[in-house]
């Protein structure tokens, strides 16, 4: 990619040089397919921070739904360690709870949360706040129902809501109780939820199925991008470098001069520069009169 940049500039550089003769060295339709291309792999690795940036501090994932739904038995299964008091009594858990487990070798950071209900109670007001402010920073939600509530399509109605108001995370379903309740067709929840699960919390092999897709799929997202940016300063070094490109791109498309297409491509190259080392005009002049033959 930085090669690719430097020699278009080299050409572009060229064309300058020999403007009055009016000769064309950079093909235009091939410059155009190569911005195009660029384009899209500077946007792949931009996007690919959050989630170098996920696996470098580790995944959140918090826990939410209703008071007494096994939130608390799930997050106790997961972390195998007894953080969270379990109690039938709503509104137990008033803040969050924190615990930590690797799975193949990524860090999951779990959250027990407080129930989301509506509530007089100051204290455990101050608790659904915190709940909403984890929703926002986490990477996963997992949200909780008691398979045996009868208000389905209400249930339904507040995952959809999630999801819409949530498009870009990771959402799983978890109907919990499942020895408890009868037998219920879960066909309207599967056909709109990815990641839906029937399964009783008190059975830590049911809760590791779960772990185990929700390891994968971050498994998966890994293995399906060829580099992930972790860096804060390289994520920043490439959004200014895609930002230049764009400049350059817009140009090329408004048939202006070859001398500001060249300016915002040598600023795209001193961005990236900033990741790979410096491109500085004498490389660009030894990179012509090596490939170009310019001046022997």
């Amino acid at each position: 990619m930085r090669k690719q940049l430097l020699d278009i500039v080299s050409l572009l550089e060229l064309e300058l040089d020999f403007s009055e003769e009016d000769v064309i060295f950079a093909k235009r339709s091939e410059l155009f397919s190569f911005l195009q291309e660029l384009k899209e792999i500077l946007k792949d690795l931009i996007e690919s921070f959050s989630l170098g940036n996920a696996i470098k501090k580790g995944i959140y994932v918090v826990i939410i739904g209703k008071p007494n739904v096994g939130k608390s038995t799930f997050f106790n299964q997961a972390v195998q360690e007894e953080r969270s008091i379990i109690s039938h009594i709503e509104g137990t858990t008033r803040d969050y709870v924190e615990g930590e487990i690797i799975l193949n070798g990524i860090l999951f950071h779990f959250l027990d949360t407080a129930g989301i209900r509506k509530t007089r109670d100051p204290i455990e007001i101050m608790g659904v706040e915190k709940t909403m402010k984890k929703i926002e920073e986490a990477q996963v939600i997992l949200y909780i129902f008691d398979s045996s509530d009868q208000e389905k399509q209400k249930i339904l109605s507040d995952i959809q809501s999630i999801q819409k108001k949530y498009p870009l995370k990771n959402i799983f379903v978890i109907a919990n109780k499942s020895d408890l309740s009868d037998f219920y067709d879960f066909e309207n929840f599967k056909s709109n939820i990815p990641y839906f699960f029937e399964i009783s919390s008190k059975n830590y092999h049911e809760v590791k199925r779960v772990l185990n897709v929700l390891s994968s799929l971050f498994l998966d997202k890994l293995k399906e991008k060829k580099i992930v940016v972790t860096q804060n300063r390289h994520y920043e070094a490439l959004k200014l470098s895609l930002r230049e490109l764009l400049l350059a791109h817009n140009a090329f498309n408004k048939g202006f001069s070859v001398d500001l297409i060249s300016i915002y491509i040598k600023e795209t190259l001193r961005y990236l520069g900033e990741i790979s080392g410096e491109i500085t005009s004498e490389d660009i002049l030894k990179n012509i009169f090596s490939k170009f033959c310019i001046g022997k």
